[in-house]
């Protein structure tokens, strides 16, 4: 992928996280469940999260699609 930012090639990896990855207008306090508007980007209670993603470490920018993420 190229970064839409600088065009240079993007690094493939996978974006990790701990349970839950969620998308929010606002930042949760305490729990990261969905609230309306939010959407939900993964949901792994045992196993955690792992998106597939890209990186540009010159932009610091990462490129996540959670179009193929099943949320169970």
């Amino acid at each position: 992928m190229i970064c839409p930012y600088c065009n240079i090639r993007m690094e493939k990896g996978y974006l990790q996280a701990g349970q839950i990855m969620l998308w929010a207008k606002k930042k949760h306090k305490v729990s990261l469940l969905p609230r309306e508007g939010d959407v939900l980007i993964a949901k792994d209670y045992l196993c955690g999260v792992a998106p597939e993603a890209y990186i540009c470490k010159p932009c610091k920018m990462v490129v996540v699609s959670y179009a193929s993420t099943e949320v169970k």
